[in-house]
């Protein structure tokens, strides 16, 4: 094995770990483990009743898409100005009833 200088100093290089070696973390700790260390915790779903009045952004996150998206959607809206949009979400469950079939 030959020595090889790094920032941290001195450490010996193993070709069979590759730059894992150099890197200074371990060798276990592979990517899908660091991966899942800062995946989100699940989510309950959201739920509206029929009648509700939703803004765009209420409505993004209960159809997880972006509120540039969902302008882009055929769905019936109320639109008073440019950032005044609400939703019914009657409306909303129609067009995915509609998307589904």
């Amino acid at each position: 094995m030959a020595d090889r200088r790094t920032a941290n100093g001195l450490t010996r290089f193993d070709p069979d770990q590759g730059l894992l070696a150099l890197s200074g973390r371990e060798p276990d700790a592979t990517v899908a483990d660091r991966r899942r260390v800062n995946t989100p915790p699940a989510q309950s779903p959201i739920g509206y009743p029929p009648d509700a009045i939703l803004t765009q952004e209420q409505v993004a996150a209960w159809l997880g898409i972006s509120t540039r998206t969902l302008r882009k959607l055929p769905i019936r809206r109320w639109t008073s100005s440019r950032r005044l949009v609400r939703y019914v979400a009657r409306h909303v469950l129609q067009y995915l009833e509609e998307q589904a079939t």
